[in-house]
């Protein structure tokens, strides 16, 4: 059995219509639905902020050996037709951090609005790193100097230290139950193989709640729950706040990265041979090794390093210490 071809009526708009069994024209816009996925919107905020001018990106290292680059990254939160964004990025140091940011902010937000017609109402950008031009003549420390990492950052001793135990508890733990239960499948009879868990299951059913040893118990851990929570605090990531090109973006950094700025700039000094530094919101140290004699390469140092953090965009300067060691006489 065969239809008859009919002639449909053609849109005078040009526009396609979709027509029903019943022969009438339905609009574009009440077809369905368009749903961005916010993965678009993220790497439209990474790609931008990549070919943005002032944007480096950011070498990885794994044991000293190089296993490639590291782009701009960005988080997306979407609410109704606008997006929040959080975008970190390394910028080329000397470029004007505040300046750079804007741009940033300008570009992501039009490219947004030209791609998918949402609006960027907030962009948060944490400047993860300021680096040099690799053609200019600042130079790294000699590997053989450099300290310890450890020993630079005291907080990540306790905390390996913690994970070592606690991963090895666990692991060694889990192994005992697996063997138990193995065991027990094999020859229910013999009783355990390492653990006397028959007995530990007598003792606690004689347990209570309000019993002496569930009370110790629940302290213990409480006390240990609150030590372990002390110490992630402790540990946790301290950024160093810039200032804001704009009301509506805030710009943060890294110490580490405040501390290779400052290491680079110190090593460029006249007579320095050598330098570590490490850096907090609060404090910045310095050590150094120079030719000239402590007394003056220490106010050198000093100034040098208070001069090059006035010229950089940070909400608050941080304090300034240099400890100077003496390597020969200045030539």
């Amino acid at each position: 059995m065969t239809a008859a071809a009919t002639d449909r009526p053609q849109p005078t708009d040009g526009a396609p219509r979709r027509v029903t069994a019943r022969g009438s024209a339905v609009d574009p816009d009440e077809r369905g639905r368009l749903r961005i996925d916010p993965s678009v919107f993220r790497k439209i905020a990474e790609r931008t902020a990549d070919l943005s001018p002032g944007t480096v990106r950011v070498s990885r290292t794994v044991a000293g050996v190089g296993i490639g680059d590291t782009a701009a990254t960005a988080k997306v939160a979407i609410a109704g037709q606008q997006v929040d964004l959080h975008v970190e990025l390394a910028l080329h140091y000397p470029s004007p951090v505040r300046a750079t940011v804007d741009l940033l902010r300008r570009r992501i937000s039009d490219e947004l609005r030209r791609s998918t017609g949402y609006q960027a109402r907030s962009i948060t950008v944490t400047v993860t790193a300021l680096l040099p031009d690799p053609g200019s003549r600042l130079r790294r420390p000699a590997p053989a100097r450099r300290r310890h990492p450890l020993r630079r950052h005291p907080m990540r001793i306790p905390l390996r230290a913690l994970s070592w135990l606690l991963g090895g508890a666990v692991a060694a733990l889990g192994a005992v139950i697996a063997l138990e239960v193995g065991w027990t499948w094999v020859r229910p009879v013999s009783g355990p193989l390492i653990l006397p868990w028959p007995a530990w299951q007598a003792a606690l059913q004689g347990w209570t709640w309000t019993g002496t040893p569930v009370r110790l118990i629940a302290a213990g851990l409480t006390i240990v729950g609150v030590l372990l929570l002390l110490v992630a605090l402790r540990a946790g990531r301290r950024e160093l706040r810039l200032t804001n090109p704009t009301p509506e973006v805030t710009v943060t950094t890294s110490p580490r990265s405040l501390a290779r700025l400052v290491g680079n700039h110190v090593r460029e000094l006249d007579g320095v041979t050598n330098a570590s530094v490490t850096a907090t919101p609060e404090k910045i140290t310095v050590r150094a090794a120079s030719r000239q004699p402590a007394d003056v390469a220490t106010p050198h140092i000093t100034d040098s390093v208070r001069t090059l953090l006035a010229e950089l965009p940070l909400a608050g300067a941080p304090r300034v210490s240099v400890a100077v060691r003496t390597t020969g006489k200045s030539a």
